[in-house]
């Protein structure tokens, strides 16, 4: 695949990136690191799709899924990851499913999915800063919400995104003593 992707490129073809299927088996994580080096030889963005993970044993599943999407997660050439299905309701590979049932229920893989997503790959941070304070997070690279508070009232809202190699925000606040701030600017860079 890495050597189609590079023609393609000496062509002159258009190339965007690299979608791998993802349908594991019998995972050996060796070597999946080692072949997802090789594609990004290329110099492409490599996207996992059609991603399952298929395991009879529920604590395994969980066990493989965390160490592959971490996996996935950290390599730089890696820019998403696509399932292949979640629920045992709509999906073919009978051991692959997140979830079953009518209520569409988290099985242990399922469970280990949503806390990486919803906890452990977010950054939420709160910093009181006071005078002319300057604060800096390390963040995910992704979308962001930044709220502006003071004694309790949103100030300002303002959403940005991070991207490959960070991002800057500068914002500055006016007011006087004993008064309520306001936002008088903010700068993104």
């Amino acid at each position: 695949m890495k050597d189609t992707a590079v023609r393609f490129q000496q062509a002159g073809i258009p190339i965007g990136g690299i979608g791998v299927q993802g349908h594991m088996h019998d995972i050996d994580l060796t070597l999946v690191q080692a072949r997802l080096d090789i594609l990004a030889e290329a110099g492409l963005p490599i996207v996992i799709t059609e991603f399952a993970v298929n395991e009879q044993n529920e604590t395994l599943k969980a066990e493989k899924l965390v160490d592959l999407m971490t996996m996935f997660y950290g390599h730089p050439s890696v820019d998403g990851v696509v399932f292949w299905g979640f629920w045992d309701g709509r999906i073919w590979e009978p051991d692959a499913y997140l979830f079953s049932g009518e209520n569409v229920t988290a099985n242990a893989a399922g469970i280990a999915y949503q806390e990486l997503y919803h906890n452990t790959w977010r950054t939420r941070d709160f910093q009181t800063l006071l005078g002319s304070e300057e604060y800096s997070v390390r963040g995910f690279k992704g979308d962001y919400m930044l709220k502006v508070k003071h004694d309790g009232k949103v100030l300002m809202t303002h959403e940005f995104q991070l991207p490959d190699g960070g991002s800057s925000l500068e914002i500055h606040l006016n007011g006087t003593s004993g008064g309520s701030p306001s936002v008088s600017h903010v700068v993104a860079g």
